[in-house]
């Protein structure tokens, strides 16, 4: 697995309390781990601006030879989600014949592309907390027993 370079930090542009504190403490660690730092402006709407995801996709559909130019593509933000902002990019093509290998080709020039720049996607997180390591303890010595029966 790649090691992150960069990494972006969302700010609301307003003020909040510790707010300041919190973006200074991950742009110093991320420094002194020599991370490269994105401040993305304004929240969301940083994503829809120049140099964002949405205008960079769109750049990579209008350079696909299938996708046409009349209706222009277009990218919504659909869904904010489990770790991730999810994107949708629609776009004509003159044919369904087509239609997988387009899908497959944007899908890839985004992959590569989103890894040029940096950008990783996210992918589901989850923590485990333990309350009782009594019931850890007899869940784990279960497992055995339950092994032979099932033989």
């Amino acid at each position: 697995m790649n090691e992150i370079q960069r990494i972006g930090v969302f700010t609301s542009g307003g003020d909040a309390p510790g707010m300041n504190a919190c973006v200074r403490a991950v742009v110093r660690a991320a420094l002194l781990r020599e991370r490269e730092v994105y401040g993305i402006r304004r929240g969301y709407e940083g994503l829809f601006e120049e140099g964002g995801v949405i205008p960079l996709i769109l750049e990579i559909a209008g350079a696909h030879s299938n996708v046409l130019d009349d209706p222009a593509p277009k990218v919504t933000f659909e869904a904010f989600a489990d770790s991730s902002l999810n994107f949708v990019l629609r776009c004509y093509i003159a044919s369904m014949d087509i239609r997988l290998d387009t899908i497959d080709e944007l899908h890839e020039a985004i992959h590569d592309r989103f890894n040029q720049e940096g950008i990783e996607i996210a992918f589901p997180q989850q923590d485990l907390h333990i309350r009782s390591i009594d019931g850890l303890n007899l869940a784990v010595t279960a497992l055995p027993d339950a092994r032979k029966k099932a033989a």
